[in-house]
C-alpha cells in the first residue's frame, strides 16, 4: 500500500451572513476552500459545511465546477470564487422552489476522503459491510472479501475502500444517484455472519451499469438477534429515494433526454414550457451565464420537438438559442450577504493512496 500527501498551501473558511430580510435562508451559510501548493495552475476545492437546504450540500462534494460557469483558468482568483458562492446558493434555492433537482459539484473516483468529514453531518447515513470480489485463483468459484464503507447522502450512494492503517481515511470506489439503486437478496447464506449477501445494481433505462455483491453482518447478544443492518440500509435508501421523488418534479437528467422521451414521461411538454417561463423570468432579472446555459438546454428540447413535426415554432426557438449563444454574460454577484473568512496556513491532509493489486468488481 502506497501513501502520499498533497500539501495544501492555505485553507479558508467563509461565512455568508444574512444582511437583508431578502435573504431566504434560515441561517448563515458556511463554506470551506482548500488551496493547493500549485495554485493557480490547479483549481481550489470548495466544500459546503452547513445544512441550509434540502438536499444538503454538506456531504463533502467539491463544488468548484458548479460555482464557476467555465473550466478553471490560472487567471481565476480566490476572491472571484468567494464572490460567486452566494450566486450558487441563490440558484440552489431557485431550483428547489421550482421543484427542479440539480446535481451540484462532484466526487472524484480513487481520491481518498476523510470519513469524519461526512460524519460531521448527522443527516448522512454510514454503514460498514463486506464486498465480494472475483479472486484470481484456480478455483473460479472462490471470492475475496474486502471491507467497505458506505455513505448515503440525500442524493448519492458512495462506496469506499478503507485505508489499512488509517481507518478514518478511505478511497472512493463508486458514487451514483440513489434513485437508480436496486437491491436484490441472493441465495448465498454466510454462516459466520448469519446473513445473506445482497446485489446492489445501478440501472439506467433498465440497463445495468454496475453491480456489487455485499454482505452486512447481523448482530447477536447471547444468541438474541439485536441488529439488522441490511434492513436499516434498505430502509434508508427507500426513505431518501422516495423523499427526492416526492419533493421534485423535474430532475437533472431530464435535460439530457430526447424531446420525445420528455413528452411521454412524467415531465410533460406543458411542464417543460412552465420551466422555460420560470427561467426566462429569472433571466430578465439576473442576466448571467448560469441561467443562459439552462435556457439554451431547455430551448434545444423544445426546438427538437417542433422540428420533428416541421412546426414553424421551431424557428423562434432556433433564434433564441443563437441569441443566447452569441452573448457574453458577466457573473452577477449577490449583494445581500456579508462575507467573513478565516485563513489558516500550512494546512496538510492526506489526499490519496493506491492499491498494489487490481480489483475486478463482481
Amino acid at each position: 500500500m502506497k501513501h502520499h500527501c498533497d500539501e495544501l498551501a492555505m485553507s479558508i473558511q467563509i461565512t455568508y451572513k444574512k444582511r437583508t430580510t431578502q435573504n431566504k435562508f434560515a441561517s448563515d451559510v458556511k463554506f470551506h476552500i482548500d488551496i493547493k501548493n500549485d495554485f493557480p495552475n490547479s483549481p481550489p476545492e470548495v466544500f459546503c459545511i452547513s445544512n441550509f437546504i434540502y438536499p444538503t450540500l454538506f456531504d463533502n462534494r467539491n463544488l468548484i465546477n458548479s460555482i464557476l460557469s467555465e473550466e478553471w483558468k490560472p487567471t481565476n482568483s480566490i476572491e472571484q470564487i468567494i464572490d460567486l458562492i452566494p450566486a450558487l446558493c441563490e440558484r440552489v434555492l431557485e431550483n428547489n422552489t421550482n421543484k427542479y433537482l440539480c446535481y451540484y459539484g462532484e466526487y472524484k473516483i480513487d481520491q481518498v476522503y476523510d470519513i469524519n468529514h461526512f460524519l460531521c453531518n448527522s443527516e448522512l447515513s454510514f454503514f460498514k459491510c463486506l464486498q465480494f470480489l472475483k479472486c484470481k485463483s484456480a478455483n473460479k468459484a472462490e471470492k475475496m472479501r474486502k471491507e467497505r464503507y458506505i455513505i448515503l447522502s440525500d442524493v448519492y450512494f458512495l462506496l469506499f475502500d478503507p485505508a489499512p492503517n488509517f481507518k478514518n481515511m478511505a478511497k472512493l470506489l463508486f458514487w451514483g444517484d440513489i434513485r437508480y439503486l436496486r437491491i436484490t437478496k441472493t441465495d448465498n447464506y454466510h454462516e459466520e455472519e448469519k446473513a445473506h449477501s445482497y446485489i446492489l445494481e445501478w440501472l439506467n433505462d433498465n440497463s445495468k451499469i454496475i453491480s456489487f455483491e455485499i454482505l452486512f453482518a447481523n448482530s447477536f447478544i447471547n444468541n438474541n438477534f439485536v441488529m439488522n443492518p441490511i434492513q436499516d440500509f434498505i430502509d434508508a435508501v427507500d426513505k431518501k429515494s422516495n423523499k427526492l421523488k416526492d419533493n421534485f418534479r423535474v430532475f437533472h437528467e431530464d435535460y439530457f433526454k430526447s424531446s420525445e422521451l420528455l413528452t411521454n414521461a412524467n415531465l410533460s411538454f406543458d411542464n417543460l414550457n412552465s420551466l422555460i417561463k420560470y427561467n426566462e423570468n429569472k433571466f430578465s432579472v439576473y442576466k448571467n451565464a448560469y441561467l443562459a446555459k439552462s435556457l439554451v438546454l431547455l430551448y434545444k428540447k423544445v426546438y427538437a420537438y417542433y422540428k420533428k413535426f416541421n412546426d414553424s415554432n421551431a424557428n423562434a426557438y432556433e433564434i433564441k438559442i443563437q441569441n443566447l449563444n452569441n452573448k457574453d454574460f458577466e457573473h452577477k454577484v449577490i449583494d445581500n450577504y456579508e462575507i467573513k473568512y478565516d485563513i489558516k496556513n500550512n494546512y496538510k491532509l492526506s489526499r490519496s493512496y493506491s492499491n498494489t493489486y487490481h480489483e475486478d468488481f463482481v
